[in-house]
């Protein structure tokens, strides 16, 4: 299905229906359309370990969070929400200062933590797991959905920067099938509600 944060691989993974099943519960809001976009590439997704808050962007995710900017200028973004860990709230100042805005710091938009496995591989993970120290799956898709609701309640036009694994609960939130091309790091989404439900487009393709 998609690449998901710090796994480095195609295809769904492992556990990741769960989070589905967990986060598939319908959403309503008045809001129209909003934006999405996953920070840019980190070294723990290049190298595939499990990341802290503290993970920066690497020369690459830099010049994809450069680009996501550029092709975010001539959208009609009023509000930027960011997780406040570091490789987030870096791509999101990116974008700010792009339009003038000022970023808000939003912790329910964070990365699942993944506790004691922090700094280890990750070629295995398992979103299934209740990692030692982490987010058991419940806790961190409560905690998601609870961020993406007011981001997206907040209004239309509102971009929120933040982790590939929020991605997976957004789009059961909403009901959209996503493709590989949807999950890449800096990839900025737009997310569209029409008469049949809700459709999501990559911003510049």
């Amino acid at each position: 299905m998609a690449e998901i944060e710090g796994t480095g691989r195609l295809g769904a993974p492992k556990g990741i229906e769960v989070v589905r099943r967990l986060a598939a519960t319908p959403f309503e809001t008045p809001t129209q359309v909003f934006y999405f976009l996953r920070h840019g590439q980190t070294d723990g997704n290049l190298n595939r370990f499990y990341q802290g808050p503290e993970t920066p962007l690497n020369a690459n995710g830099r010049s994809q969070a450069a680009i996501a900017a550029e092709r975010l200028a001539t959208e009609p973004i009023s509000t930027i929400l960011a997780s406040d860990m570091a490789r987030a709230w870096e791509t999101a100042s990116t974008v700010a200062r792009h339009r003038g805005v000022t970023p808000r710091a939003m912790p329910w938009l964070r990365e699942r933590s993944f506790g004691d496995l922090i700094g280890s591989p990750s070629h295995d993970i398992d979103w299934a797991s209740e990692p030692p120290g982490g987010e058991s799956p419940d806790v961190f898709v409560s905690r998601s959905r609870t961020g993406l609701a007011h981001g997206i309640s907040h209004g239309d036009n509102t971009l929120m920067v933040s982790h590939g694994g929020l991605i997976y609960v957004l789009s059961a939130m909403l009901g959209v099938r996503l493709t590989d091309a949807h999950f890449q790091n800096g990839t900025p989404l737009k997310f569209e509600r029409g008469t049949d439900g809700w459709a999501c487009s990559r911003v510049g393709d």
